[in-house]
């Protein structure tokens, strides 16, 4: 979508500078798409900050990642000079539990459940060693925008956080004696 919407620069940019015919009117200035890209530029998309209820948990426990950000929101309509343009945002989730014994070295996803408490939380991880886990949750957005019978869609916009210090802890279970 970004070569489409540089495409219509350049073909504007050369329009105005060598015009087709003496008596064509002025051109428009601006298409569709590059209006649904600038005002995807002045939306502040939701951020993610990755917390685990609670604070910490026994290792072998589940761990069900909360990002107090919606993965989906629609914005508008607002005007443009060619119509009312509505976008629609969705987040593909990925987290970094930062678990070095884990299988998956990295981040992990995009993952295809929604983040949420326990019991109804869709994206976990189970902690198998005592340790503080600096987990980070990065959301990657897809823009899917209609003005009138024009739609498209803009794709590569990121937003990103970590949680809160000191980081989440996965403990050891002792047996208490007798």
């Amino acid at each position: 979508m970004a070569e489409d919407i540089e495409s219509e620069r350049q073909f504007l940019r050369l329009l105005r500078t060598y015009s087709l015919c003496p008596d064509v009117p002025a051109l428009p200035t601006t298409t569709p798409a590059m209006e649904a890209a600038e005002f995807l530029r002045q939306i502040d998309l939701p951020v993610p900050t990755p917390y685990v209820q609670p604070d910490a948990l026994p290792v072998g426990f589940e761990a069900f990642l909360e990002t107090g950000a919606p993965t989906n929101r629609t914005y508008g309509p607002v005007d443009t000079p060619f119509g009312p343009l509505t976008l629609t945002a969705t987040a593909q989730v990925y987290v970094d539990w930062d678990d070095p014994h884990d299988d998956v070295a990295g981040e992990h996803g995009p993952y295809t459940g929604q983040p949420g408490p326990h019991p109804s939380g869709e994206i976990t991880h189970v902690y198998q060693h005592h340790g503080m886990y600096d987990i980070a949750v990065r959301y990657v957005w897809t823009a899917s925008w209609a003005i009138g019978d024009v739609s498209g869609t803009i794709e590569g916009v990121e937003t990103s956080g970590s949680y809160p210090a000191p980081g989440f802890e996965a403990y050891s279970r002792e047996a208490v004696g007798r």
